[in-house]
């Protein structure tokens, strides 16, 4: 969900920042599967995003969200599920 200070920013200053966060999850191999914007039906969350990690440890040294030094918190940010791929049904 997004924070105040996210509004106070331009149109401009949001896409650097959200290139800038893409970019972080590009250097640690995190791969976005799908994001979705579920606002109008579900108010707890403005977004969410299904992503897959390149392995356990870039997990748990704290890839996600990618920090960014000087970079005010504008989300509100809450990691729902880990799980890992699981085969395509009929094949295990």
């Amino acid at each position: 969900r997004a924070k105040n200070a996210w509004n106070q920013l331009s149109e401009e200053e949001q896409g650097r920042w959200l290139n800038q966060f893409e970019e972080g999850f590009n250097q640690a191999g995190i791969k976005t599967i799908t994001n979705c914007f579920p606002a109008w039906a579900f108010s707890q969350w403005d977004a969410f995003r299904v992503v897959e990690f390149p392995d356990v440890e870039t997990f748990t040294k704290g890839a996600f969200p990618p920090k960014q030094d000087g970079v005010p918190p504008y989300w509100e940010t809450e990691l729902v599920f880990v799980g890992e791929e699981a085969p395509p049904l009929g094949t295990g």
